[in-house]
């Protein structure tokens, strides 16, 4: 009867053991994107070591498109934006799994023109006093 108890007490503590184990991780890119089909759900990115795949494809449903940590679409993904791809190797094809990007920053010049509009208005207003 021990014997039947000590041995489903570890066959218990193996199963939790295995089940514990990690996922083994997305591979990751990060590089340029050099095409977009958004009619083929494929995104091409620049390669940059020799034997890097470059041709990835985007499952509905199953991508996540990420753009300044947003939902995003594939067509707003453009030529030339950088972006890190997360992806599975599945079935002969790389496999998108989450694709994120930042939106380009606005021209420092919008910045200057709106700073120095609010410097030029005062604070503080006191009757009499500008």
């Amino acid at each position: 009867m021990k014997k039947i108890i000590v041995a489903v007490v570890v066959a218990m503590f193996w199963a939790g053991a295995v089940q514990a184990l990690p996922v083994l991780a997305h591979r990751t890119r990060n590089s340029v994107v050099r095409s977009v089909d958004v009619e083929k759900h494929l995104v091409l990115l620049e390669a940059e070591v020799r034997d890097e795949p470059t041709e990835f494809v985007v499952q509905e449903g199953r991508t996540r498109l990420r753009c300044d940590d947003r939902s995003a679409e594939l067509k707003n993904l453009k030529v030339g934006q950088k972006v890190r791809l997360y992806y599975k190797r599945e079935h002969g094809e790389n496999v998108a799994t989450e694709i994120a990007w930042n939106s380009p920053l606005p021209p420092v010049s919008l910045f200057w023109n709106r700073a120095s509009r609010l410097a030029s208005q005062p604070i503080l207003s006191v009757r009499g006093i500008a």
